[in-house]
């Protein structure tokens, strides 16, 4: 497991958790070549499957606009959720792979949080 990296993103990881019998176990899902970094991604079904924050939330505040926002001072807003991210890059994948985007009127919703799913 200290070979193992979360990764920031869910196009970044290399490894799927596949957990059986009490036991988590890791396969590839991308070809690894030498020395390879290796990174699992944990959505946020896992992350309440846990019960445990995998990153700090901010407290919501007043109105929320409905899209990404300019830097500020500390980093880039999500305006969704109130999240600041370092780089633009990262304030929009959080955009395109988190609930900031579900609506909730998806096809198969899942039984563990509140996010609908396509497929």
């Amino acid at each position: 497991m200290s070979y193992v990296n979360w990764a920031r993103f869910p196009m970044e990881q290399s490894l799927v958790a596949v957990q059986c019998q009490g036991q988590i176990f890791y396969e590839s899902c991308k070809e690894l070549y030498q020395n390879p970094e290796l990174l699992v991604w944990y959505g946020d079904c896992y992350e309440k499957f846990l019960d445990i924050p995998v990153s700090l939330q901010v407290i919501k505040q007043g109105n929320q606009a409905s899209g990404p926002s300019e830097e500020s001072a500390e980093g880039y807003r999500c305006e969704r959720c109130g999240k600041v991210f370092t780089y633009e890059y990262y304030r929009d994948k959080h955009l395109k792979y988190t609930p900031c985007v579900d609506k909730g009127d998806r096809k198969f919703p899942c039984s563990l949080c509140k996010r609908s799913f396509e497929k």
